[in-house]
């Protein structure tokens, strides 16, 4: 019986563990929400590559070189990430790439006043 019982105790202190490891692990998992998985690329030489573009609002916006099967998640990774102005609404990051796209990550709206507005506005006011 002592040997089951230490075994029991055992088995019930690696429970708990595993339990509290998972506890933080999803904790950590929601502190992230929002953030994007990191791009997996292989670099495997009997796959192909394609030349894609990334523009506006990422930290490195250029030509890249993928592999054929990377998504626009990995694409704005291989860019450095994203600038925190970048609005993502319309963005499918899932979309497989295909070679020669080219993606744009909107930034934050800015309104100019030109001087046609300040006369519009004039003119409305009275």
């Amino acid at each position: 019986m002592g040997v089951f019982r230490h075994k029991s105790i055992l088995v019930a202190v690696m429970l708990l563990v595993m339990a509290v490891i998972g506890r933080w692990w999803h904790s950590e998992q929601i502190n992230r929400k929002g953030t994007l998985v990191a791009p997996v690329v292989v670099s495997d030489s009997s796959q192909g590559f394609i030349v894609v573009q990334i523009d506006g609002a990422v930290q490195k916006p250029g030509v890249y070189q993928i592999t054929m099967d990377a998504h626009v998640v990995d694409l704005i990774f291989l860019a450095g990430g994203l600038l925190p102005e970048a609005r993502l609404g319309k963005t499918n990051l899932a979309k497989v790439l295909e070679n020669g796209d080219r993606i744009h990550v909107l930034g934050a709206l800015k309104t100019r006043k030109t001087s046609s507005t300040k006369k519009r506005k004039k003119k409305a006011n009275g």
